[in-house]
């Protein structure tokens, strides 16, 4: 089986059925990122064009696979693997914003919310997520980040003088480098940063604001509360699995493990990430609509309330930028999980930090 196809059965399609399942994971107060009212969340013309979405993003990411995989199968670049899952990301927002785009032209064409009373509820009690999981189970991915250092430091002196720099995409060295402190322990230093990134986010998601609806304040709190925590579930998780995908690397850089099986290693914990995150997506939905709770709070039976129509802070309808919320952290507004308010002035600051990281993630390969 050819690598492209691999990617194919391992990478594309998943992120093929992703992009498929996001619309319907949404609350239903939400369509496409446009605030609607939940009674015109199943209008037959909101029917109509999330069918269009998904035929155009089946079409445009067949086409764009069929394109990457074959300039990689004529020149070999890995240049275009990586690509991929960018051009997927790309399609994706560029059909979303098409149906944002439309669904926000019918909204002010039929005058929706002109009956509607807009409303705002705020949780006051200043408290953390009482359903947030330890932060102490975050000592295990970094008992890994440990092991991986002290066995580096033992391992050191008996080392031959080239190791391993650069393994293709079937585990073979493709380039060696000089034995150094900085070629030895180059992985086990990422591990740090990326544990401490993965800590950070799981602090993000235990406290980020929760979007309440007015009809059903309680409920959409707990549900809220309950998608952070499963997600901060999911981060620990995340760190534990990429310390071990790391571990494994850096094993075969110190020449311990058979490098020829590193793209079995990859694809086994690839296929249970994305499997995790197709769990937690279909059975939490966005910000917790899809949980079942045991006791669901009776609807305040006025469907005048809805919550404030924020359209406008959403640029494109996928970036807030709004200078007067304090929020750094927000709920996205299409998909799952959060995004950054790109007008706080430390939201700006991350927001840069991405547009470099995504620039270099494309460059360097070329370079190296």
């Amino acid at each position: 089986m050819s690598y492209s196809m691999i990617n194919l059965i391992v990478v594309y399609m998943p992120l093929l059925l992703l992009g498929l399942l996001l619309p319907l994971l949404t609350k239903s107060n939400l369509f496409f990122g446009v605030n609607i009212p939940e009674e015109k969340h199943n209008d037959d013309r909101l029917k109509l064009l999330r069918n269009k979405y998904f035929i155009n993003f089946t079409v445009t990411s067949i086409i764009i696979y069929g394109l990457l995989a074959y300039f990689y199968d004529s020149s070999g670049r890995e240049i275009y693997i990586i690509l991929g899952p960018l051009a997927f990301v790309v399609l994706l927002s560029l059909n979303y914003y098409y149906i944002h785009a439309k669904v926000k032209a019918l909204k002010g064409q039929e005058k929706w919310l002109i009956d509607k009373k807009q409303v705002v509820i705020v949780d006051t009690k200043f408290r953390p997520n009482e359903k947030a999981i330890s932060p102490w189970w975050f000592l295990i991915p970094a008992a890994i980040c440990l092991f991986s250092i002290l066995f580096t430091m033992i391992q050191y002196p008996h080392l031959p003088a080239r190791l391993p720099a650069h393994f293709n995409a079937v585990g073979e060295i493709t380039r060696y480098s000089d034995k150094s402190l900085t070629s030895a322990f180059m992985i086990p230093m990422t591990k740090i940063l990326l544990t401490l990134m993965m800590f950070g986010i799981y602090r993000v998601m235990s406290n980020a604001r929760i979007a309440v609806n007015p009809s059903k304040p309680k409920s959409s709190l707990l549900r809220g509360q309950l998608a952070n925590m499963r997600w901060g579930v999911f981060t620990l998780l995340m760190a534990v699995t990429l310390n071990l995908q790391l571990l494994y690397t850096q094993l075969m850089v110190l020449q311990l493990v058979d490098s020829r099986w590193s793209m079995v290693v990859s694809l086994i914990m690839l296929v249970g990430v994305l499997g995790l995150v197709a769990y937690i997506g279909v059975t939490t939905g966005q910000g917790g609509s899809r949980i079942k709770l045991k006791e669901e709070e009776p609807s305040t039976g006025n469907n005048r309330l809805i919550a404030r129509d924020d359209d406008s802070f959403w640029k494109l309808g996928m970036f807030y930028y709004n200078p007067d919320d304090p929020t750094l952290w927000v709920e996205k507004r299409f998909a799952i999980g959060m995004t950054i308010n790109h007008a706080h002035p430390i939201g700006k600051l991350l927001t840069g930090a991405i547009i470099i990281l995504l620039i270099g993630s494309l460059v360097l390969p070329m370079i190296l």
